[in-house]
């Protein structure tokens, strides 16, 4: 029966888990990158057109703007804001790459696995899309998708063995 504390067991990835690793990387990294190069464009555009707008105004469409306004916009202004957004988008780049690439960077480089022992608390069979559920007692995993033939072996209260990647928590199976 499971303890207060399950022992988590590391092991080695396998070459097939690796590879998942190595894909899933390159699929986050095309991502993450693309991301990043379409909000930098946004990021100089938005305060371009802004820019724009207020020195090519006419004084009759803007007069309502330029009477709420205390100060005019200026250069300043616009370097201040082009900074600001860059700010966010290097911060929010930084804490996203973080989050996903750097952790299956770091997977990679250990090629280690953890074996987490996890209870089964509830069976679950949904027939509109004829799916086999167990639900857990786990750090990392509410629930997962088995096999008929595994869901009528394992009834509520038995153990499973749940294998994820170390850091970025990447499933790779149970047994």
């Amino acid at each position: 029966m499971l303890q207060n504390h399950p022992i988590i067991i590391l092991e080695q990835m396998n070459a097939e888990e690796l590879s998942f690793i190595e894909k899933k990387i390159k699929r986050e990294q095309s991502l993450f990158f693309r991301t990043m190069r379409n909000l930098s464009f946004l990021c100089f555009i938005i305060p371009t057109i802004v820019a724009i707008l207020f020195f090519t105004n006419d004084q009759k469409s803007m007069q309502h703007l330029n009477e709420e306004m205390t100060e005019p916009f200026t250069i300043y202004t616009y370097i201040i804001s082009l900074l600001s957004l860059l700010t966010l988008l290097l911060g929010g780049g930084f804490l996203g790459y973080g989050r996903t690439l750097k952790r299956l960077k770091m997977d990679l480089k250990e090629k280690n696995k953890i074996i987490e022992p996890a209870v089964i608390t509830r069976k679950y069979f949904m027939e509109i899309n004829k799916c086999y559920y167990l639900y857990l007692k786990s750090k990392t995993k509410l629930s997962i998708e088995v096999t008929e033939q595994d869901y009528n072996q394992y009834f509520e209260g038995d153990e499973i063995n749940l294998e994820y990647s170390r850091y970025a928590k990447e499933y790779f199976g149970y047994f």
